[in-house]
């Protein structure tokens, strides 16, 4: 009889300086030598495995979910005991769950290691806790979710091909300070594992599991991030072994960058901004509990002249858009069913014409604008098939008015597409060419409770109307800057306006050797003629 690591004695209590007096990490049969019930024999000519006949309630102690997947429990041969969790799910993309009915209760803040051995083939989905007042989906075990807790160091959907040799698998779990949640279950995810031959033959290649444990583990030594946000927006697709991230903006202010430590107790240091050219970087410098380990990430703002919409951050349209109404609701929304990001872009929403039907109005046409563009030339966007069906989608063109849109009068038509689309996320553009301040219009008839695309990540590019003499550009210019201060050197004399970046003059002058103070915020700082964008921290 294997012993059980999760009974813990008062002394085991005791000599765990890191445990709190309200842990309790007990997990029922985590050896799997409890007595199963339910078992039939399998195997042919001899038995090789003892099949569950309820996976439900089988194992004793732990709870067989099929989810979307095809589970299918065996008692198999242990690693150092009597018994192991054969468990074997063939779907090739589904996962399905397996977890123990236990709940432990954990310390906000604290740190827990997870043990377990295994041996096979499978692809991991992901192990971690969630709080057990609800059984979660499979994509609520994969996370990032806030009722649960993951190794952030883990990749999902992993492959482990593992063989007939029992690894040791190990997670570090830090349950999150402001966590609303202290009781937590385990839970295990998985698919396309192998079925069990009845001969035997494969049994080296089927998953199996044995010898788990959950201990309280004090690491000083962790230096990584589990979140940056940027304007208090969390950047897509974050992990934290990737150190850099680019972002496209236009932005007229320094979004506040914010690094959020995996441990609690690291410390998190944002430097002053560094410009090359158009791109400012900031480096996230976190230095772990043991004031030696350090880790630095890198957030590049590539800024443009540009009208940029960072993809879609919440349900909402972003402010100064206008769209249809149908019985006094916007008939473009934002949701979070089809996304798109591009890695430059921010945001895990698109927008898209509502579908109508069930208890929706009925929506068969339906329009969408963007006013008062100064000098657009290029729309940019990326689309994909939602749901097929016949849809004209149209965008169009105005002398920006202070009208609403009524009809088509007055309109020119840039472009029509017409379905089918793709069906995954392919860019678009759409030719502006216009000299004024002008609206923008995307225009769309469709069948009756169709969703027909998804729109993201759209950008519109201005003219460069940029003249002058060129012999000193502002890339020939070394640019200077520190908190509330500018300041440039060029070879030769030079004439030159700082400007905002909606053209209003702060400062025009001549010189080669120049010092200004300033607010904080993005400038346009012309120089005989060519100019450049620059940050004042």
């Amino acid at each position: 009889m294997k012993k059980l690591l999760f009974l813990l004695t008062l002394s085991a209590l005791i000599g765990v300086s890191s445990m709190q007096a309200a842990d309790v990490l007990t997990l029922g049969n985590a050896d799997f030598e409890t007595a199963w019930t339910g078992l039939t024999d399998y195997g042919d000519p001899e038995i090789i495995l003892k099949k569950v006949g309820a996976i439900a309630t089988g194992v004793t102690g732990w709870t067989g979910d099929v989810g979307n997947g095809g589970l299918t429990i065996y008692q198999g041969p242990g690693r150092t005991g009597s018994n192991a969790a054969v468990l074997v799910n063939t779907d090739d993309t589904r996962g399905c769950r397996f977890y123990n009915n236990s709940v432990m209760t954990l310390t906000k803040g604290g740190q827990y290691k997870l043990t377990f051995y295994a041996r096979g083939s499978a692809t991991l989905v992901n192990v971690s806790l969630f709080q057990s007042g609800k059984r979660p989906t499979i994509s609520e075990v994969t996370g990032p979710n806030a009722a649960g807790v993951y190794d952030a160091t883990k990749t999902a959907n992993s492959p482990i091909s593992l063989g007939n040799t029992w690894t040791k698998m190990e997670y570090y779990f830090t349950v999150p300070v402001a966590s609303a949640y202290t009781d937590y279950k385990l839970y295990f995810a998985f698919y396309k594992t192998q079925s069990p031959a009845l001969d035997g033959s494969n049994l080296n290649d089927i998953f199996m599991i044995d010898d788990i444990t959950f201990e309280p583990f004090v690491d000083n030594t962790i230096a990584t991030l589990t979140e940056i946000t940027v304007g208090g927006k969390a950047i897509n697709n974050f992990n934290p072994n990737t150190t850099t991230y680019n972002i496209l903006t236009n932005n007229a202010t320094i979004p506040a960058i914010v690094g959020t430590p995996t441990d609690a107790t690291a410390t998190v240091v944002v430097g002053e901004p560094v410009q090359v050219d158009n791109t400012i970087a900031y480096e996230i410098e976190v230095t772990a509990a043991d004031g030696v380990t350090k880790k630095v990430y890198t957030v590049v703002f590539n800024v443009t002249n540009d009208v940029v919409l960072q993809g879609f951050t919440s349900d909402l349209l972003p402010a100064g858009w206008i769209s249809s109404q149908t019985s006094g609701t916007n008939d473009w929304m934002i949701d979070q069913n089809a996304n798109y990001n591009n890695g430059l872009y921010m945001g895990s929403y698109s927008v898209r014409i509502r579908g109508g039907g069930a208890g929706n109005p009925s929506i068969t046409s339906g329009w969408l604008m963007i006013p008062n563009l100064d000098l657009p030339d290029l729309l940019t966007f990326y689309m994909k098939t939602r749901v097929a069906g016949t849809s004209t989608f149209s965008v169009y063109k105005r002398p920006a008015s202070e009208a609403t849109f009524t009809d088509l009068t007055g309109w020119t038509l840039c472009e029509t597409l017409t379905e089918p689309f793709d069906a995954t996320f392919t860019e678009k553009s759409v030719s502006i060419n216009s000299n004024q301040l002008t609206d923008i219009l995307f225009y769309v008839e469709k069948e009756d409770e169709k969703i027909p695309f998804a729109l993201d990540d759209i950008r519109i590019t201005l003219k460069d109307t940029t003249t002058g003499n060129t012999q000193t550009s502002a890339s020939k210019v070394i640019f200077k800057t520190s908190k509330g201060l500018l300041s440039f050197e060029s070879p030769e004399h030079v004439n030159y306006a700082v400007r905002t970046l909606t053209g209003a003059a702060v400062k025009v002058g001549q010189g080669n050797h120049v010092s200004l103070r300033l607010p904080q915020g993005f400038y346009l700082v012309e120089i005989n003629g060519k100019t450049q964008k620059v940050v004042i921290p």
